[in-house]
């Protein structure tokens, strides 16, 4: 079976919480409120070189450069935060990618 899981970044509260995990039979679900309030993040089935699930929004540590992972026409890409030249995400690369933070627990790596 695929993992689908899905985890969301609370803006107001400053918490990242898991909402669905179909590995475990679990489900969370996010409040009824607006969902401005929330950024949903998909795991991508991948995981880094420390064996860490990689979701979107994550920041990746690859050799010399910064990448923030995306979906882009239909599939799981990483994009450059100083150039935004996409790059091919494949699992036979995970060897060099590290999660070094995520957009919303970690901007200021946006800008390192």
């Amino acid at each position: 079976m695929r993992e689908i899981k899905f985890r969301a970044w609370d803006k107001d509260a400053g918490v990242m919480f898991c909402i669905f995990d179909n590995t475990t039979q679990k489900e969370f679900y996010i409040p009824a409120v607006s969902h401005e309030r929330y950024d949903i993040m998909q795991y991508t089935g991948l995981k880094d070189k420390n064996g860490k699930e990689i979701y979107k929004s994550d920041l990746i540590k690859a050799v010399d450069e910064i990448l923030e992972v995306i979906w882009h026409y239909n599939r799981w890409v990483m994009k450059n935060v100083k150039t935004g030249r996409i790059k091919e995400f494949r699992q036979i690369d995970h060897v060099f990618y590290e999660i070094i933070g995520n957009i919303d627990e970690n901007p200021e790596l946006l800008n390192a």
